[in-house]
């Protein structure tokens, strides 16, 4: 009970920012004598911090207490199928350390492993929160995580060359603090709930669009997996029965139409038609086309629409399905920005019940390239605000 208590109160704290001892008594229902104790051990531990009197216009003046957000550090690492990311963030989502590398990931763990490690240390010594600090490490991955399974082993089908890798104990044992490894998609839609776009949403969609495509699906505030960590993967929803076959064998899956493989075949394949487009002197990538879409470039805006048709007709499925207030994009081709939202929203439209998207809003995500690696951290956070003991306190403790 003395444990819930003190978890109640941190995430009191932490939630109002500023607040009396009195006020989380009168909030909590807690004896005050109860309130005073425990405020007293989250001092002595350093979590929180107190900022001097608020008025009063009755009796004492109350001392308020803050939520001390650089207490502990937190490392969110977002292991992409190009590229590795990683991002040292506050307890209070903010990220004071940023580092992101293109990397062939799927045929090199080893060599992905030792990149994601350099950059974890280049975070921890660019800020000052030393691993002894840490309140532990989350990994995002392009894979499904089952969350029945203890070893969380990536799918041999995705990773085929990561089978016997357990990024748990890799990198528990390198820094010696707890590990958590999640799905990419899953991670960018707990982001966007606690920091981003669909922040405060508690039916919330996050459609990441890159390699490969998935969607985080958040239901009444938490992350909804499915039975096997299969939940949201989009990608191969069968969008066209004619579309060639995907690398994984699925006909017509939305990933063989707008991944970014697929959009970078589609506009080599157009440069002929539009010989005065930007991008045959600039070079064809995702972002190119996106920047391109936006200085209304034809041969770009094009693709953007046939992205924003094929999305649409994802999201519409996804809409009627799970009916989110809010679905959130993620991924280069989503710098297209409204232009994108335009394309997709009448094919929406045509495609769903009214009721299912009244309310529903279709929005750009607003974290941009780290918004995998800091929710990769936010899962770690959520985790500790739940169960204080997930922080390290005895180390602090000792080290003060």
């Amino acid at each position: 009970m003395r444990a819930l208590n003190a978890n109640l109160i941190l995430k009191l704290i932490w939630k109002e920012k500023s607040i009396s001892r009195a006020e989380i008594a009168r909030l909590t229902g807690l004896a005050r004598s109860t309130v005073s104790e425990i405020v007293g051990q989250l001092l002595d531990h350093g979590l929180i911090l107190e900022i001097g009197t608020a008025k009063s216009e009755i009796g004492r003046r109350p001392i308020m207490l803050v939520f001390n957000y650089d207490a502990f550090g937190i490392i969110g690492i977002d292991m992409g199928v190009t590229h590795v990311g990683v991002s040292m963030v506050n307890l209070g989502g903010e990220v004071k350390c940023w580092r992101q590398v293109e990397h062939q990931v799927r045929p090199d763990p080893q060599g992905t492993i030792e990149r994601m490690k350099s950059l974890v240390d280049e975070c921890i010594t660019e800020t000052n929160f030393s691993p002894e600090r840490l309140v532990g490490i989350g990994i995002s991955v392009p894979s499904p995580v089952d969350p029945g399974d203890p070893a969380q082993c990536l799918s041999p089908l995705i990773l085929p060359h990561w089978k016997d890798y357990d990024l748990r104990q890799i990198f528990g044992h390198a820094y010696n603090t707890s590990i958590y490894v999640d799905n990419d998609a899953n991670l960018g839609a707990l982001a966007e709930h606690w920091w981003g776009a669909g922040k405060g949403g508690e039916h919330l969609a996050f459609v990441k669009i890159g390699s490969g495509i998935g969607a985080g699906l958040v239901f009444n505030g938490e992350i909804y997996r499915g039975a096997r960590g299969m939940a949201g993967e989009i990608g191969h929803m069968i969008i066209d029965s004619t579309a060639s076959q995907t690398l994984f064998g699925h006909k017509g899956g939305l990933v063989t139409l707008i991944g970014s493989e697929a959009i970078v075949e589609n506009v080599q394949a157009r440069l002929p038609e539009f010989p005065k487009s930007v991008l045959k002197s600039n070079g064809v990538s995702v972002r190119a086309v996106a920047d391109a879409a936006l200085a209304d470039d034809p041969l770009a805006r094009q693709v953007v629409r046939d992205v924003g048709y094929h999305l649409g007709i994802a999201v519409a499925n996804l809409l009627n399905l799970f009916n989110p207030s809010i679905v959130v994009l993620g991924g280069a081709i989503t710098q297209a920005g409204e232009t994108l939202i335009e394309d997709m929203s009448e094919v929406v439209k045509e495609r769903t019940l009214w009721e299912s998207i009244s309310d529903s809003k279709l929005l750009i995500s607003t974290l941009g390239e780290q918004s995998i690696s800091v929710g990769a951290a936010t899962q770690v956070l959520h985790a500790a605000l739940d169960d204080m003991s997930l922080f390290p306190l005895s180390r602090q403790a000792t080290r003060r």
